[in-house]
C-alpha cells in the first residue's frame, strides 16, 4: 500500500470479472491450523497470487523479458493435500488476523483453484506456487518434496538454486545493507509527519532492514529506496 493510501486511506478493489471468476484461499475454518505463532498479515514480506490467471500473467511476464528464477507449481485433486504441501514450507504462515498466507521471506506464492472447463464453476484442482530469485535452495527442495509426499502432479519445477545462501552472507544483508540517506519532516492538515530515508542495493535487503525497525508512534515512517523500488514501514507494518 502506497504511503498516501496510508494516510489518507483508501482501498483496491479487487473483486474478479464474471467472464474470470477467482475465488480468494483464506484458509478454511474447518482445517485452518491453530495460530501459536501469532503471524499477521502484516508480517507478509512476499508477493501472494490468489488466481490461475495472476499466475499465468507472472509466468507470461517473466518468459518475455527472458529472465530465469526458481519455479514450482504443483496441482492436487483434493484442497486439504495443496493446503498441507504449502504449509510444510517454512516461510509460508497463516496470518492470524484475515485467515491467509503469508510469507516471511521475499518470495513469490500462492494456492489457488482451477475451475472445471464444463462451465460448472466447479473446482477440478488446487494449485500451489512458489517463485522467485529469493527462494533459497532449502525452500525449493522443502516445497518440491511437501508437493509429492502429498500426491501432487507437476505442472512445472525448474531453476532449483545451486546452493542455499550460506547464515554470515544473511547476516551480513540484514544488518548492514540500508545506508541512511535523510530524514524529512513535514505538516499536512495539522498533522505532524516524520521520514527516514535510506537506500540499499535489494528489496530483500531493504526488509530484512525494515523487519528490524520497531515504530509505535503514528505518522512516523521508515523508507528505503531499492531499484527494484520504495519499501516502508509504520506503525502498522511494512508496505511497498
Amino acid at each position: 500500500m502506497s504511503f498516501w493510501k496510508k494516510l489518507f486511506g483508501g482501498s483496491q478493489t479487487t473483486e474478479p470479472q464474471a467472464s474470470s471468476p477467482r475465488i480468494k484461499t483464506a484458509v478454511p475454518a474447518a482445517t485452518k491450523p491453530q495460530a501459536a505463532s501469532g503471524y499477521k498479515e502484516r508480517d507478509n514480506v512476499g508477493t501472494r497470487y490468489e488466481s490461475r490467471e495472476d499466475v499465468k500473467g507472472y509466468a507470461m511476464s517473466f518468459q518475455a523479458q527472458g529472465l530465469e528464477s526458481p519455479y514450482i507449481r504443483y496441482y492436487f485433486y483434493e484442497k486439504n493435500d495443496a493446503l498441507a504441501a504449502i504449509l510444510e514450507v517454512p516461510c509460508i504462515k497463516v496470518a492470524s488476523d484475515t485467515g491467509k498466507f503469508i510469507s516471511t521471506e521475499p518470495i513469490d506464492f500462492g494456492m489457488y483453484p482451477t475451475l472445471a472447463s464444463d462451465g460448472s464453476g466447479r473446482v477440478a484442482t488446487w494449485s500451489v506456487f512458489l517463485a522467485g530469485r529469493h527462494v533459497s535452495q532449502e525452500i525449493f527442495d522443502i516445497a518440491v518434496a511437501a508437493c509429492k509426499k502429498r500426491k501432487g502432479e507437476e505442472a512445472k519445477v525448474s531453476g532449483r538454486p545451486a546452493q542455499a545462501p550460506s547464515s554470515k552472507a544473511t547476516s551480513t544483508v540484514s544488518s548492514s545493507s540500508a545506508t541512511f540517506v535523510r530524514e524529512e519532516h513535514s505538516s499536512i492538515e495539522g498533522r505532524s509527519l516524520s521520514k527516514k530515508i535510506y537506500s540499499a542495493p535489494s528489496k530483500a535487503a531493504a526488509l530484512a532492514f525494515l523487519q528490524k525497525q520497531a515504530i509505535s508512534k503514528p505518522f512516523t515512517y521508515v523508507e528505503v529506496d531499492t531499484p527494484e523500488g520504495r519499501f516502508g514501514k509504520d506503525m502498522d507494518g511494512i508496505y511497498g
